[in-house]
């Protein structure tokens, strides 16, 4: 992860393994079919990074993930998200909306190819920021376990309050 910070003109560069994310998720509209669903994913986050990367506090948020299946493999998703994130002074919680918008694109059965646009607003007291990234990434669900995801992928930032670039690697299991 590499940060830069526009008052200071400070950059900083920090590697290891970030905090673990809990989630659940629970389908309210087109389970496994139709051209549109809707779920909800709650979640919680455990302060598992280093502080060079992560701010040690558990924080929980909910995501409402919508998606509009499209002719050609291609689906348009909408993913609203609203989480309690901790004050950067330690002392309460504020809020912080997220929006991204993403196509893909099913290239196989098991491969799917994606663009995205993210925007985030962050209400911390100690000052507001917003965030806008232009993400690729690919997904990979092998044939003989379906209920598995390896996916990987990076961010490009879109403004100086969003890191330049930030590559990623994900593991999913479905239960």
């Amino acid at each position: 992860m590499s940060t830069h910070d526009s008052v200071a003109g400070a950059t900083t560069t920090a590697n290891g393994v970030g905090d673990l994310f809990l989630r659940a998720k629970w389908n309210l509209l087109g389970d496994d079919g139709g051209n549109i669903s809707v779920a909800l994913f709650p979640y919680v986050k455990l302060p598992t990074a280093s502080h060079a990367i992560g701010n040690g506090a558990v924080e929980e948020g909910l995501i409402v993930p919508i998606a509009f299946n499209l002719p050609n493999n291609l689906q348009l998703s909408i993913d609203p998200e609203a989480d309690a994130l901790a004050d950067a002074t330690g002392s309460g919680r504020h809020l912080n909306i997220a929006t991204p918008i993403s196509l893909s694109y099913g290239v196989t059965k098991t491969v799917t190819l994606f663009s995205e646009l993210w925007g985030d607003e962050d209400y911390d007291p100690t000052g507001a920021t917003f965030q806008a990234s232009f993400d690729l990434g690919a997904a990979w669900i092998p044939a003989k376990l379906p209920t598995f995801q390896l996916d990987g992928g990076v961010n490009l930032g879109l403004n100086q309050s969003t890191p330049s670039v930030q590559a990623y690697v994900g593991v999913s299991k479905r239960f």
